[in-house]
């Protein structure tokens, strides 16, 4: 393993951890999102997405002149395990693994008691120097269904870009069922995003498979179509099709990367799917994310022992789980940038 690749997956693994979730709990304590073990992995690539998101947004040789974070179901900010560690969830990881600050970040979440622990402990994580994180020009929190508060995202964003300013958004739907609708997610594209979407195969559209027709309507609000007459029988039936329904959000060939979260647990696993445009001459960019599905498709739930010695910042346990014989370009981690006539962002990579 290079220094580079060390620093960087050492850098990941830091930010899920440390003193900080413990402090945080102290503001709303009886207000946490429960942690599975795999959730660990989810954590990681989303981590790490928002780094190299980020590196490449704000460099020298990027057309976009701002960025935005949207995370379409934020939780509380604080997930607990069952042993009762806590980690830092997905709003303050996206403002801590920022290479740069977003121009405004967006954190839908349904309920209001959720939101109002994450509100408070934004806050706090913003404003004391002990959490070392970076605060975005703006921010806000906006309880409610995610489904109808999406308008009001889409609505201000249009409203907080500067003059003339060329924009992209990355949105991050963590999907725990089928919560976001394929109408929310074309809002979203026509803000010229990517996404990184959890795709619930197993626990929801599993479950919803061979119920009778007149409940199916959330499948069809999920996918954006109708699936009846498609000879759909298997769960790896469906994530395609959500997949290929994914590629049509954009204009041109688009590139969507699945990568498998195993728990351990029999029939229960899911794909967290990042979803981008496709560059004509390849992207780094896009290498550094498959890189990560390789790292983190090594894990599962059995190996709850050793994932939590890899949050705590353990590196050797680290390098265990490490593709073998991995090999990348540190300047993948870097990012570089190509394509100076696309639009997306793996098109700057």
């Amino acid at each position: 393993m290079s220094n580079g690749e060390r620093q960087w997956i050492q850098e990941r693994v830091d930010s899920l951890t440390g003193d900080g979730p413990a402090r945080l709990k102290e503001i709303h304590p009886e207000v946490c999102n429960s942690f599975g073990p795999w959730s660990a992995l989810k954590l990681i690539l989303h981590s790490a997405t928002v780094n190299m998101y980020t590196k490449v947004m704000s460099g020298e040789n990027s057309p976009f002149d701002e960025f935005y974070y949207v995370d379409a179901l934020a939780g509380t900010g604080l997930s607990e395990y069952e042993n009762g560690d806590c980690f830092l969830g997905s709003p303050i990881l996206a403002s801590k693994s920022a290479a740069e600050p977003f121009k405004k970040m967006y954190f839908i979440e349904g309920d209001t008691n959720n939101a109002e622990a994450l509100e408070a402990r934004l806050e706090l994580a913003f404003n004391d120097s002990y959490f070392d994180v970076q605060e975005p020009e703006d921010w806000e929190v906006l309880p409610g269904d995610t489904n109808e508060r999406i308008d009001d995202v889409v609505t201000d964003i249009w409203r907080q870009r500067s003059p003339g300013a060329k924009f992209h958004t990355l949105t991050f739907v963590d999907n725990q069922a089928m919560d976001f609708d394929w109408v929310s997610m074309e809002k979203m594209a026509e803000l010229s995003t990517d996404f990184l979407v959890t795709y619930q195969g197993a626990q929801a559209v599993g479950m919803n498979i061979n119920i009778e027709a007149t409940h199916r309507g959330k499948l069809k609000d999920h996918f954006g179509r109708n699936l009846w007459d498609h000879g759909l029988e298997t769960r790896e039936d469906y994530k395609q099709t959500y997949i290929k329904q994914m590629r049509s959000l954009f204009n041109s060939d688009s590139i969507q990367i699945p990568t498998k979260i195993y728990s351990g647990r029999k029939s229960y696993d899911y794909d967290v799917v990042y979803g981008t445009r496709e560059t004509k001459n390849g992207s780094g960019y896009v290498d550094a994310v498959k890189y990560v599905k390789e790292f983190v498709e090594n894990f599962d739930g059995r190996d709850v022992e050793d994932m939590i010695e890899v949050i705590n910042g353990n590196q050797s346990v680290m390098e265990d789980f490490l593709p073998k014989n991995a090999e990348i370009d540190e300047s993948l981690l870097g990012g570089n940038n190509k394509d100076e006539d696309q639009r997306s962002l793996t098109d700057w990579c």
